[in-house]
């Protein structure tokens, strides 16, 4: 599941100059999903995440986290195993 960093997409609509409302209706979704999506409460589709990095002009994992890499790994650690996802995840404090 894809999850976004709450803190790190309001700071970067705020630093695009836009409100929550005008961003979401430049990459063509409601204000109510957005606010959905950058709450947790929903999970954006690839399409409309494709949508907000690249309008953000960001890297994917700069406003999302994947929890599935992460929950792989912590189940590795647990068993004993290594982690074989590719990337590092960074969690929004």
């Amino acid at each position: 599941m894809i999850i976004c960093k709450k803190k790190e997409i309001k700071l970067a609509i705020f630093k695009k100059g836009l409100t929550q409302n005008e961003f979401s209706k430049k990459i063509g979704i409601s204000p109510n999903m957005m606010s959905l999506i950058i709450n947790g409460k929903r999970t954006p589709s690839p399409g409309t995440a494709k949508k907000i990095v690249n309008e953000l002009n960001l890297g994917f994992d700069e406003i999302f986290m994947n929890l599935e890499d992460e929950t792989t790994k912590e189940r590795g650690e647990l068993n004993g195993t290594k982690n074989r996802s590719v990337g590092t995840i960074r969690t929004s404090q």
